[in-house]
């Protein structure tokens, strides 16, 4: 993982402080000393009074503290009310004519300054005790450092970033800071730890940095700890530490940090903490749970025992705590490999009481882990089909996009709610063979998701095997009938009838979804309207309402493939409708059937399904005539020709044979108006 392109989190340090001169920085500095009493000596600013005497009051000499040949200590501390930071450093003052006299030297730091330096340790280099008593001209002014600052402090840093440190008294500070460790610190002489407590104080991150109450002074006994240092030391002189034994999670923790100061490493542990350390909530608190999942970042053979995303809500619950931290667990750019696992937590258990949704960016991460996690995707697929929220939204979209088509329907086995969901946003994944593997209620629930009308209708008629249960094709019918109809008259066009029969059956139920002209427009056998006017039932009223038109239109490019007994149920029914709904297109009809028909009746050839469809529209021809169905078919078009005001030209056009002519024009002169079409036939 990569936080940063370089390891070193030193800036550098031109603009950052407030400068003196365009080339220099300043720093204000004081000096407190004995002078009738410890007081402030000197400073470089002016200081309100109460100030003044709370900063003098922490210079003086600490309670109980012992020199015993040390140079002397260090005091640390934020001043809230100046915006800085304390930094002192403390020396005996044995010429002075008061025992217990002190020379500190103060820094007023400016907490900008915490953001812009690696290594603290340098300050050492800016800590000067007055030479005379009468030395204090110089600490009325500001310290004037160079623009090439940072590579002063460097120089002064080498001198103590490589130092080798005692583990145990390493492990010892960090336990009392970070893991709940009683203190204060035990030393065996004055100022043995204070380089330590220097390196430990840079370890930390801006924040930690400008809030870090310490001291280095070594007191003998209880009286010289206070509660108000984060750190302090205690003189037992003579005595050996005893290493603890630390418990593996201890251990981890501690390890990573005490090599982060011992060694001179590349700070990755400073870089981490740096990063996550900015927005915490808790300061000192934080800084063991960020060691440990650095653990975890460093060695990922520890997350099998680790619930990272609860550890992390439990350690940081408040949402805005730990935020960097958290967009980056859920984004997938720390612990990468859990991101899967972080967005679960999120949506299962979290609810968004403490971690974030994913960015734009982390859910494009989260989409690269579909080949290694795609049933716990599916997981968070399933939430997201229940929930409908905006997150619920993002992560459906995202998953969608990167579910091969060929594996969806293996990959939502098992997810119901996101499969209807998916289908719902991509009615299309319907057309795959793999529907006819699915019980009926699951496939009505499918159809009944997808928009009306969808032209995904059509894969139905060509995906599901017959037999089709009667449910899905009601369904179908319901959702898509255009669609549905129209590709299973395009399936019988290629394949026959029986290809499709169990859709065109099912059309009984709502005959006006298929007596659409566009649909029968697209029949190219007159088998198949045959096969529709069957299952229509013939001259049912549903058919008679819709008229000739349909058929008219199924007729226009369709081939006469019908067998002969087939032909006359179909010639018998068109001229039945003709007769019954008239209309421009009947002459069509008639011009069409009559002949054909009359032909078949007056030589017994007309088959009894056909007649039995032509009888009721049949008029009567009197008792003595009323067997000769030829008679009547000729009053029955005859009629239809007057009633419906057809053209006399299309009569004329019925029939060609002498003899059928004669008796037609005697059928039109026994018709009520029939006198103008038995008139053309006499020619």
């Amino acid at each position: 993982m990569e936080l940063n392109p370089g390891t070193i989190l030193r800036r550098r340090l031109c603009g950052s402080w407030p400068m003196v001169k365009d080339d220099v920085f300043r720093v204000d500095q004081c000096l407190f000393g004995y002078s009738d009493g410890h007081r402030l000596l000197e400073s470089s600013i002016r200081l309100s009074a109460d100030i003044a005497s709370d900063l003098t009051a922490a210079s003086d000499l600490a309670p109980g503290a012992h020199f015993a040949g040390s140079d002397g200590y260090w005091t640390g501390f934020p001043v809230p009310r100046l915006s800085r930071y304390s930094l002192m450093y403390t020396w005996p003052a044995p010429e002075m004519p008061r025992p217990g006299c002190v020379w500190t030297h103060m820094l007023l730091l400016d907490p900008k300054l915490f953001e812009e330096l690696d290594d603290l340790s340098g300050f050492d280099a800016l800590m000067r005790r007055p030479a005379t008593p009468d030395d204090r001209a110089s600490y009325a002014r500001p310290i004037a450092i160079p623009s090439s600052a940072d590579r002063f402090l460097d120089g002064q840093q080498a001198s103590v970033a490589f130092c080798d440190f005692d583990g145990n008294s390493t492990t010892e500070v960090l336990e009392v800071l970070y893991g709940g460790r009683e203190g204060p610190v035990e030393v065996s002489r004055p100022g043995e730890l204070d380089r330590l407590v220097l390196a430990v104080w840079s370890q930390q991150w801006p924040r930690l940095r400008r809030n870090f109450r310490f001291q280095t002074a070594a007191s003998m006994g209880p009286e010289g700890a206070e509660k108000r240092f984060d750190l302090q030391m205690r003189l037992g002189l003579g005595s050996t530490r005893n290493p603890r034994v630390l418990s593996g999670t201890d251990a981890e923790w501690l390890c990573v940090s005490v090599d982060d100061i011992e060694r001179s490493s590349d700070h990755r542990l400073r870089t981490f903490l740096w990063r996550y350390g900015q927005d915490v909530k808790r300061q000192r608190g934080s800084f063991r749970p960020l060691a440990q999942l650095f653990t975890i970042v460093e060695f990922k053979a520890n997350r099998s025992s680790v619930n990272v995303p609860k550890s992390i809500c439990g350690w940081f619950p408040e949402p805005d705590d730990a935020l960097t931290l958290k967009h980056d667990l859920i984004d997938g750019i720390i612990f990468e490999d859990l991101q899967v696992d972080a967005i679960l937590y999120l949506c299962e258990a979290d609810k968004g009481r403490s971690l974030p949704v994913p960015s734009g960016a982390g859910l494009q991460n989260l989409a690269r882990h579909w080949s290694a996690r795609s049933a716990d995707m599916m997981r968070l697929a399933e939430w997201a089909a229940i929930d409908y929220g905006e997150l619920a939204a993002n992560l459906l979209s995202t998953i969608a996009k990167v579910i091969p088509a060929s594996d969806f329907w293996r990959a939502t086995e098992g997810f119901p709610e996101a499969r209807l969901r998916l289908v719902a946003n991509d009615p299309y994944l319907l057309d795959s063979e793999r529907i006819a593997t699915l019980d009926s209620v699951s496939l009505i629930k499918l159809l009944d998701a997808v928009p009306k009308n969808h032209p995904v209708g059509a894969a139905l008629v060509r995906r599901l095997p017959l037999p089709v249960d009667e449910r899905v094709i009601e369904k179908a019918l319901e959702r898509f009938p255009a669609d549905v109809l129209m590709q299973a008259i395009e399936t019988a066009n290629v394949s026959g009838v029986e290809a499709a029969e169990d859709w065109l059956r099912a059309t009984v139920v709502i005959p006006s979804r298929i007596l659409d002209s566009r649909i029968m427009g697209k029949a190219r056998k007159t088998s198949l309207l045959l096969a529709i006017a069957d299952a229509l039932g013939w001259l049912s009223d549903e058919v008679l309402a819709h008229g000739l038109q349909p058929w008219i239109e199924g007729l226009t490019n369709s081939q006469d493939d019908l067998r002969q007994i087939e032909r006359d149920r179909f010639e018998a029914f068109l001229f039945a409708l003709a007769v019954s709904m008239g209309g421009e297109r009947a002459q069509d009809v008639f011009e069409r059937s009559f002949s054909y028909l009359h032909d078949r009746i007056i030589h017994s050839h007309l088959s009894g399904p056909a007649k039995e469809i032509l009888r009721p529209k049949m008029p009567s021809a009197s008792f003595v005539r009323d067997w000769d169905d030829g008679l009547k078919l000729r009053i029955a078009v005859a009629q239809a020709y007057v009633r419906f005001n057809l053209d006399t030209a299309s009569f004329d056009r019925l029939v060609q044979e002498k003899d059928v002519r004669k008796m037609l024009r005697k059928a039109a002169d026994e018709v009520p108006g029939g006198e103008r079409f038995s008139h053309v036939l006499r020619a």
